[in-house]
């Protein structure tokens, strides 16, 4: 636990940064899990122990006063291939209250070392700062969400707008910040910003639900991998602050959107019928979620995934896969339970999923698929923890529409998480529409 004032201020726990409070007494801005990591590793597989120096920690206390407090936090990689070295430092306001903390993070590759940085196209290859707003989701869905905006406000110019939204897509990527840019997060009575201070020129990129951002270097030229070798150093300083919901609405007034382009035809999950007429670039609404596509098996450029705007069941719109050789893959929502702001499933009740499936030159065979995840059961990560039951599998092609339905048992205990599966396994077309999920009350004779 960290005080400034008397006053709890933060927290650092295994070299993360945690419950960050930038106003004595105040609401935290940053997650308490998963905190902002005070050392340097890769954007990608982090987890892998020679791409994130969060090996042989140590923070020591370099200076401290009742209302500043300096810190030295040093790791490395497991093997020392790079070392991070972050200068932290937690500074009151005049005001005695308001906190901001300031921080220089260096990377070394040492003499006679070599660090093999892999290429990212989408964000920086290496990072500094990965911050996750506190709130910004919740996973039982217990809290409602907070955050809709992020604002890159340069030195100078207007800002530049990203509406929260949970597609992953090219406006969330590559923001390049220099000296004196920030980037914050809006709009709540207190919202969280970084300032670029001196040191390289950086990237900022959002995950695809806007959870947490990233801050990182460019060292990758190309799709090839670079190796770093030693001696090699970057240095980059940056500060975090809070924006009143004044400053950050004033922001907001004066900005430009950056638009989604192409990848706005993508298709909204949403209650009730899909016809797929709706797509990221029809609907306003920030808590919306993308189906998914996914390929099991087979070799990816043979399986073209596709939201079809001149087929469909009842109107011109449907998801279509065309596989020109054996293949397996599906369209998939698997973001329905309360973690995402839908209602509870209630214990008893049962679930129905419908659709209509066109097929053309089929050898193979196209399904739907409910999998569900009961609470208590399991780790809602891993898909072993999940149950699944599938429909009857259409096996030859066909010029009309057939009608697929799914009906579970009663759900005891109730699930916490839902996948609605569309699924082709084989050669030639499939498509998908009038797709829905019902819930049926326990004791409903419905089918």
């Amino acid at each position: 636990m960290i005080r400034l004032s008397g006053a709890p201020v933060a927290v650092i726990r295994r070299l993360e940064l945690r419950q960050f409070r930038p106003r004595a007494g105040g609401k935290s801005l940053l997650a308490s899990r998963p905190g902002m990591p005070l050392f340097w590793r890769q954007y990608a597989d982090h987890a892998d122990p020679e791409r994130s120096a969060r090996f042989r920690g140590r923070i020591e206390i370099v200076g401290q006063t009742r209302t500043r407090l300096h810190l030295q936090v040093r790791s490395m990689t497991r093997t020392g291939s790079m070392h991070s070295d972050y200068r932290v430092s937690f500074l009151t306001g005049p005001d005695g209250r308001s906190l901001k903390i300031r921080v220089t993070a260096r990377l070394t590759v040492p003499a006679g070392r070599t660090w093999r940085v892999t290429p990212n196209p989408s964000h920086g290859e290496v990072t500094f700062c990965t911050f996750w707003p506190h709130e910004v989701f919740c996973p039982d869905g217990s809290v409602p969400k907070r955050f809709q905006w992020c604002l890159l406000k340069p030195a100078s110019g207007p800002p530049l707008r990203i509406p929260h939204h949970h597609l992953e897509s090219s406006d969330k990527h590559n923001h390049p910040l220099k000296p004196g840019d920030r980037f914050a997060w809006g709009v709540e009575q207190v919202n969280p910003v970084l300032e670029l201070l001196e040191g390289q020129s950086v990237e900022a990129g959002l995950c695809a639900y806007m959870w947490d951002a990233h801050f990182g270097l460019k060292l990758c030229r190309g799709a090839e991998p670079v190796e770093l070798k030693g001696p090699f150093e970057r240095s980059v300083s940056f500060q975090l602050t809070a924006l009143p919901r004044s400053t950050a609405a004033r922001w907001l007034a004066t900005s430009r959107v950056r638009l989604l382009g192409a990848e706005g035809d993508w298709p909204v999950y949403h209650g009730g019928r899909h016809s797929f007429r709706r797509s990221f670039s029809h609907t306003a609404d920030p808590t919306v979620w993308p189906w998914q596509t996914t390929i099991v098996g087979g070799p990816p450029p043979a399986v073209v995934f596709a939201r079809d705007t001149a087929v469909g069941c009842g109107d011109h719109y449907s998801l279509r896969i065309d596989h020109s050789t054996k293949a397996s893959s599906r369209w998939e929502a698997t973001t329905l339970g309360p973690a995402y702001g839908e209602p509870a499933f209630t214990p008893g009740e049962r679930l129905r999923l419908t659709a209509m499936v066109r097929t053309d030159s089929l050898v193979g065979t196209a399904w739907i698929s409910l999998r569900w995840h009961r609470t208590g059961r399991g780790s809602v990560f891993s898909i072993h923890d999940y149950e699944q039951l599938d429909s009857f599998r259409l096996r030859r092609s066909q010029a009309g529409w057939r009608p697929l339905e799914i009906v579970t048992p009663p759900m005891q205990p109730a699930p916490d998480r839902v996948h609605l599966l569309l699924q082709f396994k084989g050669e030639g077309s499939v498509w998908f529409d009038e797709v829905e999920l019902s819930r049926l009350p326990d004791g409903d004779p419905s089918w």
